[in-house]
């Protein structure tokens, strides 16, 4: 029942009309900060599809450091504004407890919505940030990167630490970003917590 729910709210999200862009995406967000941390999924691993998780590369560390960031400049913040303006220290009280359970649900999202190989199709998933549905015909490489390349056609995944994976495309693929954005990429680069059993499974 909770991966129907939670696929329904990407559905809802990827809608091309803005406003229903937004609250699809607001959606997701409220989920899995609320209903993600009770979510137990573990990773399939079957012929119709096959998951690799991302959520040990730095990813953790990361969002704690913010949310701890998040928690001090909130406190600060408010007291500065207290005396000034109540109303305004208020607001920005509340844009703050919106990051921070905006941090909770990337990291659930994470846990929640891993990489998926299956039978002709990757399935390239970061979080709340990015998904790239890939043709497996369309691989013209697979390889370890000593770095990742830069360039406009080129998408990586996980900026925060280094990716292990890049794949080079020899035709676009549309990768869907947060709130409708879209960008073509032929080369991408992920990190994964096994990638040899990627780059394994990729290569038989």
């Amino acid at each position: 029942m909770t991966s129907i729910r939670s696929s329904r709210l990407h559905v809802f999200a990827a809608l091309t009309d803005p406003v229903l862009r937004i609250a699809g995406a607001e959606a997701a967000v409220l989920y899995y900060a609320l209903v993600g941390p009770w979510v137990k999924r573990p990773l399939r691993s079957d012929p119709a599809a096959r998951e690799f998780s991302y959520t040990d590369g730095g990813l953790v560390g990361l969002l704690l450091g913010l949310g701890l960031a998040a928690v001090v400049e909130a406190v600060v913040v408010h007291l500065v504004l207290l005396e000034r303006s109540p109303r305004a220290a208020w607001l920005s009280t509340a844009v703050h407890a919106y990051g921070i359970v905006w941090l909770v649900a990337a990291y659930q999202a994470a846990r929640l919505r891993p990489v998926v190989l299956s039978p002709g199709r990757l399935l390239l998933r970061t979080s709340l940030l990015w998904t790239v549905d890939i043709p497996l015909a369309s691989l013209a490489k697979v390889e370890t990167p000593a770095e990742v390349p830069r360039g406009s056609d080129v998408l990586n995944t996980a900026p925060w630490t280094q990716a292990q994976v890049l794949l080079t495309l020899n035709q676009a693929s549309v990768a869907k970003g947060p709130f409708g954005l879209t960008k073509k990429v032929t080369r991408v680069a992920v990190y994964l917590d096994d990638p040899a059993a990627l780059l394994e499974a990729l290569r038989k």
